[in-house]
């Protein structure tokens, strides 16, 4: 299984018939103070996998890192791979994740790490910056 697709947006959705929306993609919050919260983001992964693997189920694990690597939690789940819709094709999976009222409490590079298995598949930074405000203005 690999990933072909990992980012953050501001929202994301899927139409019947299969294309992905994506809208507002982003790799920088600003903020005025620390710690900040931000009100919401998705974090959306596409995965492909083999015709071998159709049926089979993977541990997925999306690893939220601080600046200086620590912890800040893990999101887990599990992954069913379907059947292909033809023989022999590989097969797409799409996970749109809501992340509401995420804090951070310090300016810096955060990371989500997408493991799957124990294989760290995809990366998907987040900078955090301090701005200074000018009246008016409101945090991103």
């Amino acid at each position: 299984m690999e990933v072909n697709l990992a980012l953050l947006c501001d929202a994301a959705n899927t139409t019947a018939d299969g294309k992905l929306n994506i809208l507002g993609t982003f790799d920088t919050i600003h903020a005025g103070s620390f710690p900040v919260v931000h009100p919401m983001m998705h974090l959306v992964l596409r995965f492909s996998a083999s015709p071998a693997e159709a049926g089979e189920s993977r541990d997925l694990t999306i690893r939220v890192l601080d600046p200086d690597g620590k912890n800040l939690g893990d999101i887990e789940g599990q992954l069913v791979v379907p059947s292909p819709a033809q023989p022999g094709r590989r097969v797409g999976l799409e996970l749109r994740l809501s992340l509401a009222n995420t804090v951070y409490p310090a300016p810096g590079d955060y990371a989500f790490h997408v493991l799957v298995g124990q294989d760290e598949k995809a990366v998907v930074p987040l900078s955090v910056e301090l701005r200074a405000t000018d009246e008016g203005e409101s945090d991103d």
